[in-house]
C-alpha cells in the first residue's frame, strides 16, 4: 500500500537505542509513513524489539536478513518501500517529530529531488551537545531557494558531511538515477550522497536541526576508517565514485570539489591511523589513489595544509613524510570546535589561553559557534593587546573565573608544556587542560617507533 513516506532503517546489534529510534518515527506528526527496518543479522535482542514493535503498529515492518552490512540493508529497504519518499535513518538516531511533516511540505513546495536539514549532535556518554556547524556549511550555499551541482560547482562535495540520513529523497528520483548503496563495511553513505548531489536538477536546505546524531558510541562504523581494511575500502569507495562521475557532462565543473573533498577525507583518515598500520595506509593513500591521478597543483587545494601533505607524500617514505609534518603543522589552522568535538571533549564554558594568530583563530571560531563560550581569554602580554581592542585577560584571573575547558593556543610544543606546568600550579586540574597542537608529539612517537 503507498505512503507518503518509507522511513528506512538497518538495525545491528542496536538494543540500546532502538526504541528510542523507534518511537521518535512512530510519534511523527505525519502518521502516513511505513517504518522499514532491516534486521541485519543482528546477534542481540534488537530483533526481539523490532517484532513486538510491528506487532503493536501496523505500519512497521521488519526484514531480517543475514549481516551484509548497513549498504545492502539500506537497498533491501528501498525495494520493498511503498512510500513516495525515503528517509534513510540510523538506528541509533533519533528525529524531532516534526521532520517528515516539514520535509515532505518542502519537498513539494519547491518540486525538489530531495530535501537536506541540519543535525544537533550529541556526545553518547556525556549526553551534552558538540558542535555540529561541520554537518552543513550554510556560507557555501547560494542565495537561492533551490540549487543544484552546477549552481555550486566547487563546492558541491565540500559545502557537507556527505551523509544520508539528514536527507529526504523523492523515490523516483533514486529508483530513475539507478542509485544504490555500495556494499562496503564503511563509506557507503559517500557514494550514494555524492552521486545524489551530482544528478539532482533542485535540491532544498531546511535551516533547522531536525535530526539527532549520536556521537561516541563505542561500535562506531567510522572507526573503522582508521585501519588498513578501512583505507582500502574508503579508497574503493572513491575509485567508484571516480568513475561513475567521469561519465557525467558536469564531471569537468566539478572535478575539482570532488578532488578536494577525497583527498581530505583520505588525510584525514591516514592522519588518524594507529602507529601498527600507519606505514601500510601510507602507502595505500600514495599508491592507489596519489599516484592514480595527474600531478595537481598548488592552486587545485582548497585547503593549503593538504597540497603540504600531498606534496611531501608523493616525494617521500613514511617516515621521511612524518619528518616533514613536523615542519609544518602549524602553518593550517586547526577548526578548534571540529577538534573539541571529534576528541569528546566536553565544556560549554572556555578559557582561551594565548592571543597570537592560532588564539584569535581560534577566538573567532569559538565565538562563532552555538556550542561554546570564551569565559575569559588570557595573554602575558595582555595589557598590549588590550591597546589594540583585543579582549585579553591577566592569567591571575583565571582563578576567579568558572571554567570547563581551558585551551592553550600555542603552536610551539615547549612553551605549551611550560604553560601547562604553571596551570597546574595554579591549581588547574590537567584534565581540564587542552593542547591542540600537541598531534605533534604523536608524530614524534611515529618517528621513534619506525626509525
Amino acid at each position: 500500500m503507498s505512503c507518503a513516506v518509507s522511513v528506512i532503517i538497518p538495525v545491528y546489534n542496536a538494543e540500546k537505542y532502538l526504541r528510542q529510534c523507534l518511537d521518535s518515527v512512530i510519534n511523527q506528526t505525519l502518521s502516513d509513513i511505513e517504518i522499514i527496518c532491516i534486521d541485519d543479522g543482528s546477534k542481540d535482542s534488537s530483533g526481539q524489539t523490532l517484532h513486538e514493535y510491528s506487532k503493536n503498529d501496523q505500519r512497521v515492518l521488519v526484514v531480517s536478513q543475514t549481516n551484509k552490512g548497513a549498504g545492502e540493508a539500506r537497498n533491501t529497504g528501498i525495494n520493498v518501500s511503498n512510500g513516495k519518499y525515503l528517509l534513510f535513518l540510523d538506528a541509533d538516531d533519533w528525529l524531532e517529530n516534526d521532520v517528515l511533516e516539514c520535509a515532505v511540505t518542502e519537498i513539494e513546495k519547491y518540486k525538489s529531488d530531495f530535501v537536506m536539514f541540519d543535525a544537533e549532535c550529541f556526545d553518547d556518554k556525556s549526553g551534552k551537545k558538540l558542535y555540529s556547524d561541520w554537518i552543513v556549511k550554510t556560507e557555501l550555499l547560494p542565495d537561492k531557494q533551490t540549487f543544484n551541482a552546477m549552481d555550486i560547482p566547487k563546492h558541491i562535495f565540500t559545502f557537507s558531511y556527505n551523509i544520508v540520513w539528514n536527507k529526504l529523497f523523492k523515490r523516483d528520483f533514486i529508483i530513475e538515477s539507478g542509485l544504490k548503496f555500495l556494499q562496503h563495511p564503511n563509506s557507503q553513505d559517500a557514494y550514494f550522497v555524492c552521486m545524489s548531489l551530482a544528478l539532482a536538477n533542485s535540491i532544498r536546505f531546511i535551516d533547522k536541526k531536525l535530526i539527532h546524531y549520536r556521537r561516541n558510541v563505542t561500535e562506531s562504523i567510522s572507526s573503522g576508517l582508521f585501519t588498513n581494511s578501512g583505507i582500502t575500502n574508503l579508497i574503493d569507495v572513491l575509485n567508484h565514485l571516480s568513475t561513475e562521475l567521469k561519465i557525467l557532462e558536469s564531471y569537468d565543473s566539478l572535478r575539482q570539489s570532488f578532488f578536494n573533498y577525497s583527498t581530505s577525507l583520505l588525510l584525514w583518515a591516514l592522519n588518524k591511523s594507529e602507529i601498527s598500520v600507519y606505514n601500510v595506509m601510507f602507502n595505500e593513500v600514495r599508491d592507489k589513489w596519489f599516484e592514480q591521478n595527474e600531478l595537481i597543483p598548488e592552486l587545485y587545494f582548497y585547503q593549503h595544509g593538504d597540497y603540504l601533505q600531498y606534496k611531501s607524500i608523493m616525494k617521500n617514505e613514511p617516515n621521511e613524510h612524518l619528518k616533514t609534518l613536523l615542519t609544518f603543522k602549524g602553518t593550517e589552522f586547526i577548526d578548534i570546535c571540529g577538534y573539541l568535538e571529534y576528541n569528546h571533549i566536553i565544556g560549554d564554558n572556555v578559557a582561551l589561553y594565548g592571543a597570537g594568530e592560532i588564539g584569535r583563530d581560534f577566538y573567532r571560531k569559538l565565538k562563532r559557534s552555538n556550542s561554546y563560550e570564551v569565559v575569559i581569554w588570557v595573554d602575558t602580554n595582555y595589557m598590549n593587546l588590550q591597546g589594540y581592542g583585543i579582549p585579553a585577560s591577566d592569567i591571575a584571573k583565571l582563578n576567579s573565573v568558572d571554567f570547563d575547558i581551558i585551551i592553550i593556543a600555542i603552536f610551539d610544543i615547549r612553551v605549551t608544556m611550560e604553560i601547562m606546568e604553571d596551570l597546574i600550579k595554579m591549581g588547574i586540574p590537567q584534565k581540564k587542560i587542552i593542547c591542540p597542537y600537541s598531534d605533534i608529539e604523536r608524530y614524534s612517537s611515529f618517528l621513534e617507533y619506525m626509525i
